[in-house]
């Protein structure tokens, strides 16, 4: 099951059970993928974890300045849906583990073994600091 069928679960439990704020805060959430990821593309959990990713960044730097319960359930919401990033932790010993020659060799194992829950950021920064 997608991501995207989940969401589309939770609202309907929400709905059922007449939770408004978390109602709320799915029907704005699946608008946002149904108008930014093709239909075709929503099977694929990728796009939709981008998304979502970005979506929570942009909320949690709204809530420091502006915090609000309705916010905070959104903010709560989402994280439901996307996974944990690998720990730093967990990125250096994959660089131990394979000893990468270039960066690409390292960001091509990280998202073998993560997908898309992996920082990039982190990542480039373990493998410069590790070359050093």
């Amino acid at each position: 099951m997608s991501v995207y069928d989940n969401m589309i679960k939770v609202r309907d439990t929400a709905r059922i059970a007449k939770d408004k704020p978390v109602l709320e805060a799915m029907q704005l959430i699946i608008g946002e993928v149904d108008r930014k990821i093709d239909k075709a593309a929503r099977g694929d959990d990728t796009g939709i974890f981008q998304l979502l990713k970005s979506h929570l960044k942009n909320w949690q730097a709204e809530y420091e300045i502006h915090p609000t319960e309705k916010l905070k359930v959104e903010i709560d919401v989402i994280k439901l849906f996307i996974p944990l990033d690998a720990s730093k932790e967990e990125l250096i010993a994959l660089y131990d583990e394979i000893k990468p020659v270039n960066i690409g060799m390292f960001m091509k194992a990280a998202k073998e073994k993560y997908g898309s829950a992996f920082d990039g950021k982190t990542a480039k920064e373990i493998f410069e600091g590790k070359q050093q």
